[in-house]
């Protein structure tokens, strides 16, 4: 069935044409999805529901609050796996484990590229980190 993203709040409709989800909707499952990850202390499933909040918001025109989750989930992720640009993880870490963060990292960067200049030059770091974490998955794929 086709499947369509409806943009304003309203309920979710079936049609004949396939089912339209509107952002209200999402909205609940993402909700529902960080306050699992919090209550349970899954650090990536935490991480990726602070993204899908931040990109909620983004969609919804709330930009400050979408700034706001992606802060925090930048925030937890250089605090946890992180010193400076350079992941000590990545010494360590197998495959899985810099492929999850790399995921997250590319997130983080694309949604930054969403606002102005300031944010960019605020987080550089971010940037460098993600060139970094790309060099070092690279590394160990071929190893």
């Amino acid at each position: 069935p086709n499947h369509r993203l409806a943009w304003e709040d309203g309920p979710e409709v079936m049609e004949d044409e396939g089912v339209y989800i509107s952002l209200a909707s999402v909205e609940q499952a993402a909700t529902l999805s960080l306050d699992i990850s919090v209550d349970t202390c899954n650090i990536f499933t935490l991480l990726k529901s602070y993204m899908n909040m931040a990109e909620l918001r983004l969609l919804q025109g709330r930009r400050t609050a979408g700034l706001t989750f992606w802060s925090e989930c930048r925030d937890v992720l250089f605090y946890l796996f992180f010193d400076g640009p350079s992941s000590p993880i990545s010494k360590i870490g197998d495959c899985n484990l810099l492929s999850r963060l790399y995921s997250i990292v590319k997130r983080l960067v694309r949604f930054m590229f969403c606002f102005e200049g300031d944010i960019i030059n605020q987080n550089v770091t971010l940037l460098d980190a993600f060139l970094l974490l790309q060099i070092e998955l690279g590394q160990v794929r071929r190893r």
